[in-house]
């Protein structure tokens, strides 16, 4: 099931990566969950995973905007809880796999602001 992704990373984020270098199972499996839902939501699956990389180093429990943002994404309860609102879904924010599915369908739906630094750096539009 995740033969292909561990040569798609290397072809995203370079050999040299200090991801790549040190690609856990964790990392492996959370970049196939990225690349189904970017797929899934009409997205380039390369950015999606550039994105994650951009904002947390693919550290699910990242820590950021002092204090204010977590996860994969880097997501604000504030908008989180806005967004799950707005898409009448059940999510769970600490989750990286809710943040994943709610980060693609965002994405999807051209809320690519969300995330300006990065999205900005990464040309995503």
């Amino acid at each position: 099931m995740y033969a292909f992704i561990i040569p798609w990373i290397v072809m995203v984020l370079g050999s040299s990566s200090p991801i790549v270098v040190n690609l856990t199972n964790q990392q492996i499996k959370t970049a196939y969950l990225i690349y189904h839902h970017a797929v899934e939501n009409d997205i380039s699956p390369e950015k999606f995973l550039k994105l994650a990389v951009c904002e947390s180093g693919l550290n699910q429990i990242a820590v950021g905007d002092k204090g204010k943002a977590f996860g994969l994404y880097q997501w604000h309860e504030s908008s989180w809880n806005l967004y799950t609102k707005s898409y009448n879904e059940f999510l769970e924010y600490t989750d990286p796999i809710d943040q994943i599915y709610l980060s693609a369908k965002v994405l999807g739906d051209g809320g690519w602001k969300n995330w300006y630094t990065c999205g900005k750096k990464l040309a995503l539009k």
